[in-house]
Formats: structure tokens, C-alpha cells, sequence
């Protein structure tokens, strides 16, 4: 009877990835100590909540001089789906054919007025639109689902607006602050793999697009172009200057989620260390 206890707690802690969860931040922590990340470890399962709806901030991470804070979420892949591949869409929108890792900042206006915008940083090659979990050889969860990398996306986008609401709610926290910057991450026990399959080469009469394994390749990290829906969005609108739905697009909806597996959380934390960001124009 104790073994088939002991044996069913230990599925229940790995399967619901608490287990992995502080190994990514003993990770984050030891890497911090050795002096070969800017990011400390500062709170874990933090409450937060965006149009009613509550939920937790698995664990996030500051930079060292205070600006730009890593929103962080686990997920452990369900092993018969844990390869995860992204490929780029070739229409965004009308008027631009590069991609550029899109933010949230909190910025002062004027005395404890703080207004949130969409920043842009440098250009990357590391950008995907389409995620799709594939099938592996292991054996899967009782329960598990197709959906994973969409529920992580939603998971850590609804615990940053929060947060940013959170901020909003009692500005008096942001004391000495003019500015605060948010990345959300999915750190990932799933292989990561991209292609770089133009999908406007897809046989029309078919609606296929030849693909073969050649064309993918394994990434210890990237970074997904999720187009947020307005159901988990902080209340705290932009302020429209045309009637561009690019534009809209950009500055309303598309936000960068960092993916990251365990061999790219140090990679991936010596990147984002480097990050600068600028106003959207």
C-alpha cells in the first residue's frame, strides 16, 4: 500500500511539473550566483488576476538593475506530444517583412501617472508564428492534451497583464521608477525544433505543403509571436492614431513569448541580459 502511495505521489508531483518548475529555478538561481546572469530569482506562485479571472505567476525573474522582469511559466510536455515545431507565417500584415521581439513597458508620464506601451527590440532570426505539438515514441499522460503549447501561451500571458494590472492598481510600487519592462517565458521540457518552410510554396488544389525532417532543426530556444486575445489583455488600452489594423495589430495584440528548454536557460537568460527596446513607431 505505501509503494503504490509513494509511486502515484511522485506521478501526481512530476505530472502537475512543480518538480520542474524549481529545478528551472534552482537553474535560474545557480547561474545568477556564478555571476553568468543578470537575473535574480524574486517571487514564485505569485497571485495575480486580469478581468476576473485569477490565477498564479509561476516564478519571475528580475534584472539585476530592476527594469526588465522574466514572467515565467512551466510546463512540462506531455512526453507523447513533446516535440514542439514552429515555423514562420509569411502575412502578418501588409506592410512588414521582418520581425522584431514585441513587449510590454510601463512608463511614467508624470508624476505617479503610468501609462503601458508596446516596445520593439533589435531584429531576430529566432522569431516563429505557428506552433504545433508532435508525436513522439514515449508514452503519454493519463489526461493529456493537444493543446499544451496554447494553454502555456495563455497561462503566461494572463499572469502578465495581471501583473501589469497588479502594478497599475498601487503605482506607488513603482517608487523611483520611470520605466518596467515584461517578457514572458514557457520554459519547456518538450524539444524544441523550427523549420524554415515557406508555406506559400502549398500545393493550392491540395491545401499540403511538402515537408521531410531534413528541414527541421533543434533549438535550445526561440521566440513565439502570439497574438494575445483580448479576454486575457491588461485594461489598459492604446490609444489609436489611424485606423491601420496593422497597426493595431502590433501595438493591441502581438506580444513576444520567450520558449525555452533546459540546455537554453542559460543561452537564452545571456540574451535577454542584452536586450534594449524602443517605442513603436
Amino acid at each position: 500500500m505505501a509503494s503504490q502511495v509513494e509511486h502515484e505521489f511522485v506521478n501526481a508531483v512530476n505530472r502537475h511539473g512543480y518538480a520542474f518548475q524549481f529545478a528551472v529555478i534552482q537553474r535560474a538561481k545557480q547561474l545568477y550566483e556564478e555571476g553568468k546572469s543578470p537575473f535574480r530569482f524574486e517571487v514564485s506562485e505569485f497571485p495575480v488576476q486580469v478581468r476576473g479571472a485569477h490565477t498564479r505567476i509561476d516564478f519571475i525573474l528580475r534584472k539585476r538593475e530592476g527594469k526588465l522582469l522574466l514572467i515565467s511559466e512551466c510546463k512540462r510536455a506531455n512526453p507523447a506530444l513533446s516535440n514542439w515545431c514552429f515555423v514562420r507565417a509569411p502575412f502578418v500584415r501588409g506592410n512588414r517583412s521582418v520581425e522584431r521581439p514585441m513587449i510590454d513597458r510601463l512608463r511614467r508620464d508624470r508624476g505617479e501617472i503610468f501609462y503601458v506601451e508596446s516596445v520593439i527590440a533589435a531584429m531576430t532570426d529566432r522569431a516563429y508564428h505557428l506552433a504545433f505539438e508532435v508525436k513522439s515514441q514515449a508514452k503519454g499522460d493519463a489526461g493529456g492534451t493537444r493543446a499544451t503549447i496554447e494553454e502555456a501561451a495563455t497561462q503566461v500571458s494572463r499572469g502578465l497583464n495581471g501583473l501589469i494590472e497588479f502594478y497599475l492598481r498601487d503605482v506607488a510600487l513603482l517608487k523611483n521608477m520611470d520605466e518596467l519592462w515584461f517578457l514572458p517565458v514557457v520554459f519547456t521540457t518538450a524539444n524544441l525544433l523550427t523549420s524554415e518552410t515557406d508555406l506559400t510554396e502549398t500545393n493550392i488544389s491540395s491545401g499540403e505543403v511538402a515537408l521531410s525532417a531534413s528541414t527541421l532543426k533543434e533549438e535550445e530556444w526561440l521566440l513565439y509571436q502570439y497574438h494575445v486575445s483580448p479576454g486575457i489583455k491588461h485594461e489598459t488600452g492604446y490609444r489609436a492614431t489611424s485606423a491601420d489594423l496593422g497597426e493595431a495589430l502590433d501595438r493591441e495584440f502581438v506580444r513576444t513569448i520567450a520558449i525555452v528548454s533546459p540546455n537554453g536557460i542559460e543561452p537564452f537568460l545571456r540574451w535577454a541580459a542584452g536586450l534594449w527596446f524602443d517605442k513603436l513607431n
